[in-house]
């Protein structure tokens, strides 16, 4: 879970921030006077967000033509995507850099929060400017993530409550351990991953991981890495298999389980371990 953004980078400081360097006047005055309608829709994002419910928000709602963000505005939704988010944001240089930095460099390890494995490069929305514009430089709807899951992950919105994605900000997953793991005895070893939850789980909450473990085809990526792991330990595990005491490789894994667990629960690495540690045939057979 990520320390949500702190008191400095609200919505509206971070929309005049962001609208304070346009030199052309006319447009600055029309953006500058569309804040307060942002600080609303950001604070319907944030309500929203806590209660687990993003999937009520519906685009049109966002958008400031046809007075869709509770007036009549004389911006586009363009002019906040753009103007706003591209240019005075996301650009080096611009006046709203330092808040992107600031929250891109909040991932701990500069590891993306979504994925657990990849490193972070930019800022995801969570809910996509492109269908969400009066969001597109609110603080909370912008994350840490790596390119991978900010590629895969797209345009998307959720449709119902079960096809939210995991919020970094919100969704403190601590005390469940969801990620699953097992051995295929194929040649060589493969590592297939999975959700599973413990049976007293929120079934909605299985559900999210669920959607948010396929949409981010997490289940490939840790399979990759997983190989590689094997690989690399290969020798090891079968020098551990050659000692009289057949329970030293077993021994070994579960301390790797442990120890990756103390630091991630439910990175790959714990899973893997656990499930290998687990398994008779892995710990008797070589490769």
């Amino acid at each position: 879970m990520l320390p949500v953004p702190p008191p400095c980078h609200t919505a509206v400081s971070t929309f005049l921030k962001c609208a304070c360097m346009i030199q052309d006047t006319a447009l600055k005055e029309r953006i500058v006077a569309a804040a307060s309608a942002v600080e609303r829709m950001s604070q319907w994002y944030e309500a929203t967000a806590v209660s687990r419910c993003l999937h009520i928000l519906r685009p049109e709602q966002f958008r400031p033509e046809g007075g869709g963000m509770g007036e009549q505005l004389a911006i586009t939704s363009d002019d906040l995507r753009t103007e706003l988010y591209t240019k005075r944001m996301a650009k080096p240089g611009s006046p709203g850099r330092h808040i992107y930095d600031a929250l891109r460099q909040a991932a701990p390890n500069g590891i993306c929060p979504l994925c657990a494995v990849g490193v972070v490069s930019t800022l995801d929305h969570v809910m996509p400017k492109a269908i969400f514009p009066a969001l597109a430089v609110t603080p909370l709807n912008l994350v840490p993530a790596c390119g991978d899951c900010n590629k895969t992950k797209t345009d998307r919105a959720p449709a119902t409550a079960r096809e939210q994605f995991i919020h970094p900000y919100y969704d403190n997953l601590d005390g469940v351990t969801w990620l699953h793991a097992e051995p295929l005895f194929e040649d060589p070893v493969r590592i297939v991953f999975s959700v599973r939850t413990p049976p007293d789980t929120d079934p909605d909450l299985t559900a999210r991981l669920t959607h948010h473990f396929t949409a981010l085809k997490l289940a490939e990526r840790y399979a990759a890495h997983a190989a590689q792991e094997l690989l690399s330990q290969a020798k090891l595990i079968r020098d551990l298999r050659t000692l009289p005491d057949p329970g030293q490789l077993r021994e070994h894994l579960d301390q790797q389980a442990d120890t990756r667990s103390a630091a991630n629960p439910n990175s790959w690495q714990s899973a893997m371990y656990r499930a290998l540690a687990d398994s008779d045939r892995f710990c008797s057979q070589a490769i």
